[in-house]
């Protein structure tokens, strides 16, 4: 935000917006950029945000080894003792 003070005919000439108009005039800004989108429907696009694309990367990888190796340690439990009660004769 800036305050300017001009004389009266500088004024005149540079009239910016009056009442509920936009008043990006004097100098004209671009929107701004880089912000924050709160987005709860794409929360992969938040995390991209919050830690950067190259971090989101590496622990989407965690997750999937993670989800692999409990996948692997519940199919090794279902076998083994679907294997004891084979033996015991169940």
């Amino acid at each position: 935000m800036s305050f300017e003070l001009v004389p009266l005919e500088e004024a005149g000439k540079r009239v910016n917006g009056l009442g509920r108009e936009a008043p990006n005039n004097f100098p004209v800004l671009d929107p701004p950029k880089g912000r924050f989108k709160f987005n709860l429907l794409d929360p992969l696009g938040m995390l991209k945000m919050i830690v950067g694309p190259e971090m989101t990367n590496k622990c989407l990888w965690c997750c999937c080894v993670i989800i692999l190796i409990a996948i692997g340690c519940v199919l090794v439990y279902q076998f083994a003792t679907a294997g004891m009660l084979k033996a015991v004769g169940l």
